[in-house]
């Protein structure tokens, strides 16, 4: 018995899974041709099906009540790990008191109500990376923890920001950063969020190189990468006092963003 010929191209998906069906084929005029496609979606005189659609067409305008966030995350492009990273052990201090336990979320008003019941995100400071959590994540540490000291070899000391505040040495932040940086790394998608931004502004510098490999080894396990960088910063300008190219003042938008006028927060 020979086997039946399959039209491979018959199988290919018409519309997303989450997406309304925008098309649906219909048996060519001619054997052998291929199949029509045709615009709209299938009619049924089927009073379950008819019902079945309208529920469904009702839920999905409600964005999915009740669906599971492994549902959710299955088909949004949109990132649910997050990493804070601060230029040293002085600043984030600072920054723990307010994300240390999510306690700014609960504070501040930044939840929606009708988000409440949905919200899921654990915080993860840079010491604790081994503490489980489901849904979303944010990770908080400092910049030192996230150098990878093999590929700085040679490299300026400098590069450790100390004028910032107390320098750590690179070998130690290597030995407590590795595992923070395999947990960061087994995501698909991760959202950088710098602080004191302002030490990025050397493309070559110790601070990039650790984004990168972010970025470079969450592809390379099949991942999207970094989908996003907001940097924050008050005083957006290189070491020779030139503002960033990057940075607009506020109603003068060319491409970039900038929520605020110079001397405060900036996003790009």
């Amino acid at each position: 018995m020979s086997s039946p010929i399959i039209n491979l191209s018959a199988l290919e998906p018409l519309y997303l899974p989450h997406e309304m069906p925008t098309h649906h084929r219909v048996r060519a005029e001619k054997d052998g041709d291929p199949a029509k496609k045709v615009k709209g979606r299938r009619t049924s005189d089927i009073i379950i099906a008819q019902n079945l659609r309208r529920y469904v067409t009702e839920w999905r305008e409600t964005d999915y009540a009740g669906a599971s966030d492994t549902t959710r995350e299955s088909y949004s492009p949109m990132t649910r790990h997050f990493v804070v990273i601060a230029p040293n052990i002085t600043v984030f201090e600072r920054l723990k008191e307010d994300f240390g336990d999510g306690i700014i979320f609960d504070k501040d008003p930044l939840i929606p109500v009708a988000w409440r019941g949905d919200w899921n995100l654990s915080v993860v400071l840079q010491d604790k990376a081994t503490w489980a959590a489901t849904g979303g994540t944010l990770y908080l540490t400092n910049i030192h923890r996230l150098y990878d000291t093999n590929k700085r070899k040679g490299k300026k000391d400098s590069e450790t920001y100390d004028w910032m505040g107390p320098s750590v040495s690179k070998a130690k932040a290597l030995d407590t950063g590795e595992e923070l940086r395999e947990r960061i790394t087994s995501h698909k998608r991760v959202m950088v969020i710098n602080d004191e931004a302002h030490h990025v502004w050397d493309p070559d510098s110790a601070w990039n190189e650790a984004i990168n490999y972010l970025n470079d080894t969450i592809r390379k396990r099949g991942g999207d990468g970094i989908c996003a960088q907001l940097d924050f910063s008050a005083t957006p300008k290189d070491n020779k006092g030139n503002l960033f190219k990057h940075v607009r003042r506020a109603g003068t938008y060319q491409g970039n963003l900038c929520a605020f006028n110079l001397g405060k927060n900036h996003i790009h």
